[in-house]
C-alpha cells in the first residue's frame, strides 16, 4: 500500500526459494524454544543444508541457541515448540529456521 514493493496484495504469506513460507512471529512464550523471545522472521521448509548454512552464517550452528533456531518439519507455517537437536541431512529432513529481529 505504501509503495514499496511492487505488486498487488493478496494477504498470502510470501514463498522462499525452496517452496516453503515466510513469516514474521512476535515470541513471547518461553516454552517455544525454536523461536527466540521477541519478533522472529522464520523460512519453512528448508533442506538441512540450507537450514545449517543459514544458522552458521548468521549465528553458531546450533538450531537450539541463538539468535537463529531451527525445527523439524517441512511446512511449519508455525514453528515447532521444541528446536531441533541438530541438522541431519538424510534427503527427507526439512526444516523451519527463524532468526531474532
Amino acid at each position: 500500500m505504501a509503495g514499496l514493493i511492487t505488486g498487488a496484495a493478496n494477504g498470502s504469506d510470501p514463498i522462499n526459494a525452496y517452496g516453503g513460507v515466510i513469516r514474521v512471529f512476535n515470541n513471547t512464550d518461553t516454552n517455544l524454544t525454536a523461536l527466540g523471545i521477541g519478533l522472529n522472521l522464520c523460512f519453512g521448509n528448508l533442506p538441512a543444508k540450507a537450514a545449517e548454512s543459514i544458522d552458521s552464517n548468521f549465528d553458531d550452528g546450533n538450531p537450539a541457541t541463538g539468535n537463529v533456531r531451527g525445527a523439524l518439519g517441512s511446512s511449519n507455517t508455525t514453528p515447532a515448540v521444541t528446536a531441533a537437536a541438530s541438522y541431519i541431512d538424510t534427503g527427507s529432513n526439512f526444516y523451519t529456521v527463524c532468526r531474532l529481529l
